[in-house]
This record gives C-alpha cells, sequence and structure tokens, in this order.
C-alpha cells in the first residue's frame, strides 16, 4: 500500500512538567549551614534582651518579655526543622534537598 513513502510522521508528546526551585524548599549543606548561623544569633540576641530584661525590669516591659518568649520557642522550632533537613540532605546522593 505504501502510505507513508512520501509523507513525514511526527510525533508529538504531551507532558508538562513545572520546574520548582523555591528558596524555601531547596536545601544546601552552604544554605543549612548560613541559616543555622542567623537563628543562633537571633537565640543570642533574645536571651541577651531577656537578661537585660531580668537585671533591670523597668527596660524591658513585660509584654515584650512574654513576646520574645515566642519568638524564642519559634526559633528553637526552626533550628529543630533544619536538624531535620540536615540530617535527610546527608542521606541524599547528591546533597541536595528538594521538598
Amino acid at each position: 500500500m505504501n502510505l507513508f513513502s512520501e509523507a513525514r510522521i511526527v510525533a508529538i508528546e504531551s507532558s508538562q512538567f513545572t520546574a520548582v526551585n523555591n528558596r524555601d524548599k531547596n536545601f544546601t549543606e552552604h544554605k543549612l549551614k548560613a541559616g543555622k548561623q542567623q537563628f543562633k544569633e537571633s537565640i543570642e540576641r533574645y536571651l541577651s534582651e531577656l537578661d537585660r530584661g531580668d537585671r533591670d525590669p523597668i527596660l524591658v516591659l513585660e509584654r515584650r518579655a512574654s513576646h520574645l518568649d515566642e519568638k524564642f520557642a519559634t526559633v528553637k522550632a526552626q533550628m529543630r526543622k533544619l536538624g531535620k533537613i540536615e540530617r535527610q540532605l546527608r542521606k541524599a546522593p547528591d546533597q541536595r534537598r528538594i521538598r
């Protein structure tokens, strides 16, 4: 029958892909170290302000102290999260983690 002898055959695949490389979802060892350092500095800042409030309660209002306690707890939770991500990163073959 020779149906395709002079015609060209073209096949088109209809797959669609979306690339996701959000900075909050992409982690490397360097990014983890920088994040941990930033959190450590935040914790030190919060603790020094709480110490200052303990020494001279007039300088730090009670509302501010409770707000600092909340921030401190948030940063500690974020540090735990980074620790979990770091463990996953060490298991990854390319030393990268994308959620």
